[in-house]
């Protein structure tokens, strides 16, 4: 198991992750700033498709791609865990916990399973 396994099982927990999002109106209750469904829509296809030529990249083994998803595998970490804080600070589901909770378990998972190997290979 490498980089190129772990991307895409966290690509598709995104996909997931954005259909939770999307079922629940997350652009309703999102506690930054007002944000119009359609913008919700293009930022989330933006990301996919850029997550996507990612990982197609690490696929077809392009150096220039380890580094990008190593960010993103990080950030998608740290988005699981502002889920789950969120939810807690307002004392009520807030849409993307179930798939945030993924995140992070899979991300330990994989930690825990190939010492941190994703980082390195």
């Amino acid at each position: 198991m490498n980089l190129k396994h772990f991307s895409t099982v966290i690509f598709f927990v995104l996909i997931a992750h954005q259909v939770e999002e999307y079922v629940y109106k997350f652009w309703v209750n999102f506690p930054l700033y007002d944000m119009p469904k359609m913008v919700f829509v293009v930022l989330n296809i933006a990301i996919d498709l850029l997550v996507l030529a990612l990982i197609i990249g690490i696929w077809k083994n392009k150096k220039i791609t380890i580094p990008l998803l190593r960010i993103f595998i990080v950030l998608i970490t740290i988005n699981g865990l502002w889920h789950i804080i969120w939810t807690i600070a307002s004392n009520s589901y807030q849409a993307g916990l179930v798939t945030g909770i993924g995140f992070l378990l899979i991300h330990l998972f994989f930690l825990y399973r190939w010492k941190a190997k994703i980082y390195i290979t």
